[in-house]
């Protein structure tokens, strides 16, 4: 059974249970409801119409088996992928066209402080805004702001298992008579380097033989600043796949910033470009690294983080190295005057390196040679730990 039209005829036999209202609440408490009219999928939230798009499942792929539970508050589409076929399969994207908005669009960004803003349509601008977890965002989530509602979209799936990240992805068209058509699309996708770029999306596949159980949760509430609440089944999910102890102690104190190397300081005696002026540690020694270091407490500061405290390639596609600590033990001036560092925790500052391309396994300075970091490798592991040998 694949598709919305198999689909239609399952829920019309269970309509009491998934089409209408909650298996927990009659259909007089529920204010979202899902209907399937003349092939065509509807959701109304207190009456008004959400979503009202055609079939849609599994495009440019496997097109999963779908099964509606609905919620009081939403609904959650429950997706079975099987690769019957023996070559890999693309794991089908998602869309929902007709998707109503009633004024002002506005989305939430979850990278940072999970700051709201309003989706801004210019000429010769963009005309979809997405987020790809996890590539640059923490979870697969989304909440939609318009005049009269907040959406929240969710995804629950294995992601260390299924190895593969999802975008979420809300895309505009113009009407021909003003105005926009807009559709929400989830795709499932992985992130792949070219040549050690920052990567490019790539459609996940499905091997043969092999299945994939996803769960794409709508949730919605008139109450703006609810929006939290709307995320609870990703954050359930989570918690039980992945547990809910907390196994550290966030540390919510200020760190000071220092940039170890600068490209205007590269010269064919300081190839590294390190040093940050006068302080070269292979020339200098750690004293006037650790002077500046333990200067911060003066501004308030008890922790501090250094960028590029090897250097910097030629190359940028390398920055910053895999390689941050081995090279400064390479000088002997370095060497002898690691005590200065070291004696930086009884002064009251912890001193931190910033290791950049930890994923990617770098075999020597400028060497264009790498390979992404396989715990299985036991070389990589061993130069791993050579790192942070380094910067102990």
């Amino acid at each position: 059974m694949r598709g919305w039209g198999r689909l239609a005829g399952r829920l019309a036999r269970r309509a009491s249970v998934l089409v209408i209202g909650s298996v927990c609440a009659s259909p007089a408490m529920a204010s979202v409801t899902t209907q399937f009219i003349e092939g065509r999928f509807h959701v109304r939230h207190d009456g008004e119409m959400v979503i009202n798009t055609t079939e849609a499942m599994g495009v440019g792929g496997i097109r999963p088996e779908i099964t509606v539970v609905n919620h009081a508050d939403g609904f959650d589409l429950e997706l079975y992928y099987k690769n019957n076929d023996s070559e890999p399969q693309i794991m089908g994207q998602l869309e929902f066209w007709g998707f109503q908005v009633s004024g002002q669009l506005h989305m939430r960004h979850f990278r940072h402080e999970c700051t709201e803003g309003p989706v801004v349509l210019t000429d010769g601008g963009p005309r979809f805004f997405s987020t790809h977890y996890p590539s640059d965002a923490y979870s697969p989530v989304m909440t939609l702001r318009d005049d009269e509602r907040t959406i929240g979209v969710t995804v629950q799936y294995p992601v260390l298992e299924y190895e593969t990240g999802s975008r979420l992805k809300m895309r505009a068209t113009d009407l021909p008579m003003g105005g926009h058509k807009w559709a929400m699309l989830i795709e499932f996708q992985r992130m792949v380097k070219d040549d050690f770029s920052p990567g490019r999306a790539v459609n996940t596949l499905i091997p043969p033989g092999e299945e994939r159980n996803v769960t794409v949760s709508f949730r919605m509430t008139h109450n703006h600043d609810d929006w939290f609440d709307l995320l609870r089944p990703y954050v359930s999910y989570f918690h039980e796949t992945y547990g809910s102890a907390t196994t550290y102690r966030p540390d919510h104190r200020a760190v000071r910033g220092f940039s170890g190397a600068q490209i205007t300081d590269r010269s064919p005696s300081n190839p590294r470009a390190i040093g940050y002026g006068n302080r070269r540690p292979d020339v200098h020694g750690w004293r006037r690294w650790s002077d500046a270091y333990a200067d911060v407490r003066r501004s308030g500061f008890q922790r501090t983080m250094t960028w590029a405290p090897s250097g910097l390639f030629i190359d940028d596609n390398f920055n910053y190295p895999f390689l941050f600590a081995s090279p400064l033990m390479e000088s002997k001036r370095a060497r002898d005057t690691i005590g200065f560092l070291r004696g930086l925790g009884p002064r009251g500052v912890e001193l931190g390196f910033w290791w950049g391309r930890s994923q990617l396994v770098m075999f020597g300075w400028d060497d264009p040679r790498a390979e992404i970091f396989d715990p299985e490798n036991q070389d990589h592991v061993d130069r791993a730990f050579a790192e942070l040998d380094a910067a102990s």
